[in-house]
């Protein structure tokens, strides 16, 4: 593998209501959408121990529900969004020599 960046080394396991990811080495865009009704709400965590990870959740192409960039090393967050209407989620995110897992939950 000289020469080549890893993209990639850890799990991604997505349901129909949780999307989580644990990595050892992330090196990439990722995406994936849930469904979620209006004032559902969606659990966010995360513990990015090394690297930069950028975060956006947003509805069907229209403003972001919520946004952050530059999540790095030692970052820990666990918080609730609730959902301001029905439709499915997209959840992106953009990594640069990132090392944690994150978590995407509907609550219950």
């Amino acid at each position: 593998m000289l020469g080549k960046e890893v993209t990639f080394n850890g799990s991604r396991v997505v349901c129909p209501d949780s999307y989580y990811l644990d990595f050892e080495i992330m090196n990439k865009d990722e995406a994936e959408s849930l469904t979620f009704y209006e004032g559902e709400t969606m659990q966010v965590s995360w513990n990015i121990e090394s690297g930069e990870v950028d975060i956006d959740i947003s509805v069907d192409g229209e403003e972001s529900i919520y946004r952050a960039n530059n999540r790095g090393e030692r970052d820990v967050e666990s918080f609730e969004l609730i959902i301001p209407k029905a439709g499915d989620y997209t959840i992106k995110l953009s990594a640069k020599d990132a090392k944690g897992w994150m978590k995407f939950l509907k609550v219950e």
